[in-house]
């Protein structure tokens, strides 16, 4: 199984704090533990650093939107994964399922024009697992950007490569979402209180590994209602174990299967 290696990983605004009680993780876990997705089987006599603690919250509904596979785990489609829209992270990393050619996000001025932020082509995700279909790819916000700010809201576009029959054979062409995705950064002081937290977290836990660190960091997203985040932390964390790494290959495989979900009802609508 291949590792993921990523430059600049760490959170250099706050990589710590929050005391958590010993019983939210009980409860939490019994809140979450479902498998939304009852046909990803996933090992019960292997330990699940992530997915015993937070699974993407069940599709609000079943209603097509592609035919072609492409998933975006972050920011993600609406339907696909529910309740991301808010994040805390300034600089996130984007995930998606799939080939994507290039990305934009623009935010809206006050007199309704609309800027660009980043504009980036080509680009070139790390995939978790090149062999797998749906293992998950993740592409870095660059570090010499402009980072997003509290309380702003933003959009994400992205352009992306699908795979289509001809005469001639298969081959790859150009598509994009129908719509742009809509996100916005926590504001203050919401934004501030969260950093102060993590750095709570962290100087109250000095003897934590980084991956037990990145649990706690996932717990206390998950508490405070921000999957966003929640995904920003499993992916952001560098050189995983191999059951963290099955985890994040589950996580894609459970958004690609709702794609699919998509694409059969898609299909029986033609």
């Amino acid at each position: 199984m291949s590792k993921l290696w990523v430059q600049s990983l760490a959170l250099t605004t706050a990589i710590a704090g929050f005391s958590l009680p010993s019983s939210s993780v009980l409860i939490e876990g019994a809140m979450i533990a479902q498998n939304y997705d009852s046909n990803i089987q996933i090992s019960q006599n292997l330990q699940r650093p992530i997915l015993d603690i937070w699974q993407p919250p069940p599709p609000r509904d079943s209603q097509p939107v592609r035919g072609d596979g492409f998933c975006p785990l972050w920011p993600p489609e609406p339907n696909i994964i529910p309740d991301t829209r808010v994040i805390w992270n300034t600089r996130p990393i984007f995930v998606w399922v799939g080939k994507v050619k290039s990305i934009k996000i623009t935010r809206k001025r006050a007199d309704g024009k609309r800027i660009e932020i980043l504009a980036l082509e080509p680009v070139e995700g790390q995939s978790i697992n090149p062999e797998k279909e749906t293992s998950p790819s993740i592409f870095l916000y660059p570090t010499d950007a402009e980072s997003l700010k509290p309380g702003r809201k933003y959009s994400f576009s992205v352009t992306y490569l699908k795979k289509i029959n001809t005469p001639e054979g298969e081959r790859e062409v150009e598509d994009s979402l129908d719509a742009s995705i809509p996100f916005e950064v926590v504001g203050n002081p919401k934004y501030q209180q969260i950093d102060t937290d993590l750095n709570n977290l962290q100087a109250q836990n000095p003897n934590l590994n980084r991956e037990e660190l990145a649990r706690k960091r996932i717990e206390y997203f998950a508490q405070k209602g921000l999957n966003a985040d929640v995904l920003q932390e499993a992916f952001y964390l560098s050189n995983p174990s191999e059951n963290w790494e099955r985890d994040l290959e589950e996580l894609g495989a459970i958004v690609f299967r709702r794609c699919q979900k998509e694409n059969e009802a898609q299909s029986n609508l033609k």
